[in-house]
């Protein structure tokens, strides 16, 4: 791909796919919850189709039992932060660009449709704290993606132009977000081959692609 660093100022990105393998993590931290209380053996293609509201949103809209729905919340997010170490690697090629940015003076934002508690165990089990000026988590916004409020709330943070700003994302929801938003995006295949309903501005199969 040809990309033109210079473009933009303003980098943001989706985390679940896009900054981090975690979708292995959170599928089995789901299928361990919803085995324990409703009594199911969950299959990925399952679980993802509930994928839209946050991690606790997916759980009190499936449960069979609503009165269960604090303590499979804390399950989940107590498997997620004890598993997180063997599921979730760091990638280098993210790092190394990341730290690329910043030494450019680039702004770097995460707007994601996680919720906070997962966002927060993510970034500080992959050491990513230093990379991020700025998040947008499910609890910060009206409107989840394909909804572009997040990318909006982002770029008026930074007060800069639509122009200016980027999103990178994995999915057509990703997609869709920065167009509902009015700026470029990155379709990225960075953890697994990916195919888009919806073109993005650019794609990449590499981190080492912007730099």
């Amino acid at each position: 791909m040809v990309f033109y660093l210079d473009r933009y100022d303003t980098f943001i990105f989706d985390f679940d796919g896009t900054i981090a393998d975690t979708l292995p993590l959170c599928f089995d931290s789901f299928r361990q919850v919803f085995l324990m209380f409703n009594n199911e053996e969950m299959s990925d293609d399952n679980i993802e189709s509930w994928f839209g509201p946050s991690e606790i949103g997916i759980i009190e809209n499936n449960l069979k039992n609503k009165a269960d729905s604090k303590r499979a919340v804390d399950l989940y997010y107590d498997l997620y932060k004890k598993n997180h170490s063997s599921f979730v690697k760091p990638k280098k090629e993210i790092n190394s660009l990341l730290l690329a940015l910043i030494s450019s003076g680039k702004k770097i934002a995460v707007v994601t449709g996680k919720g906070r508690i997962s966002y927060d165990i993510s970034i500080k089990e992959l050491e990513l704290e230093k990379f991020i000026d700025y998040s947008i988590a499910s609890e910060d916004v009206v409107n989840p993606k394909p909804n572009g409020e997040g990318i909006i709330k982002t770029v008026n943070h930074f007060d800069t132009s639509l122009e200016k700003a980027i999103y990178f994302g994995d999915s057509n929801a990703d997609i869709l977000a920065a167009n509902d938003a009015g700026i470029d995006s990155v379709g990225v295949s960075w953890f697994y081959p990916k195919t888009f309903d919806v073109s993005p501005t650019f794609l990449s199969a590499s981190p080492i692609d912007i730099i």
